[in-house]
């Protein structure tokens, strides 16, 4: 079949569900590999993947996972995340699904065979210099840095600073705002620091053009802030109901599409809305 549209996702809090920030709960684990978890929002039991880190307790739900499959035969399926590289080359037999995955916030590019997009990589090569040069510079300011396996970008987490102030992280996150090679955004309630030309909606476009893609119709699904340049950049958009509280001010400002509920429940709801079109 002829592929005519192209949906992006963000992976964390979109597809996949935290055990401290979404409420998900690891109820036992299964002989055949997967594990029940509760969603407490929804009072529901669901077999899931169990995609955890060393950080967080991380879960896709199998229904979750064999709806975005089914949408292969309609759609360049291409996800889009903050995270390191590492989480999704332990996990690609899972994350299967996918013809290219956005990391890093744009930083870097994986393929459907989860190898690095060399053209994207020497692209950025100027701003990654200068990431390198923050990253010193902020550890000697005595930040503790999330910064484990990333190759293009910085993650600063408030609980690796307890001694630092709401009005330091502010402050911090206000300068690099006008940082002249790099961008700042919050995922999760971090603060990720990241190459002004990467970003989820300019690795998007690069793929849209690279692929030929840029007459395909496009839709988005995200949840959290540093998903709204993405989805500006796609035809339709949907967020979830549990999304970051400004994101969904930004949403119903504009009349993106909302979906009715929360967590497991709410990303198969809008999967099976795009199973439909």
């Amino acid at each position: 079949m002829n592929k005519k549209a192209v949906l992006f996702s963000d992976i964390d809090g979109t597809i996949c569900f935290h055990r401290k920030i979404h409420g998900i709960n690891k109820v036992k684990s299964l002989k055949s590999g997967f594990v029940l978890v509760e969603d407490i929002i929804n009072d529901k039991i669901y077999k899931a993947y169990d995609v955890s880190t060393k950080l967080y307790d991380v879960y896709f739900a199998v229904k979750t996972y064999n709806l975005i499959k089914s949408l292969k035969s309609k759609y360049y399926i291409i996800l889009a995340t903050g995270s390191r590289p590492s989480f999704i080359l332990s996990r690609r037999d899972i994350f299967n699904f996918a013809d290219a995955v956005i990391i890093e916030n744009g930083g870097a590019i994986l393929d459907k065979h989860f190898e690095l997009s060399k053209s994207w990589y020497k692209k950025l090569h100027y701003e990654r210099v200068t990431l390198q040069k923050i990253t010193k510079s902020l550890e000697s300011k005595g930040w503790v840095l999330d910064n484990e396996d990333r190759t293009s970008s910085i993650r600063i987490r408030k609980m690796d600073n307890p001694y630092k102030t709401e009005e330091e992280f502010q402050t911090l996150f206000n300068d690099m705002l006008f940082h002249e090679t790099l961008d700042v955004t919050e995922n999760i309630g971090h603060i990720d620091i990241i190459l002004r030309s990467a970003g989820k909606a300019n690795a998007a476009r690069y793929l849209l053009s690279t692929k030929r893609l840029g007459k395909c119709v496009t839709y988005g699904i995200g949840d959290d802030l540093n998903d709204i340049l993405l989805l500006e950049t796609v035809h339709t958009k949907f967020v979830l109901a549990n999304s970051h509280p400004k994101l969904l001010l930004h949403a119903t400002q504009r009349n993106w599409q909302v979906s009715k509920l929360n967590n497991i429940e709410g990303i198969n709801e809008i999967l099976n809305t795009l199973k439909e079109k």
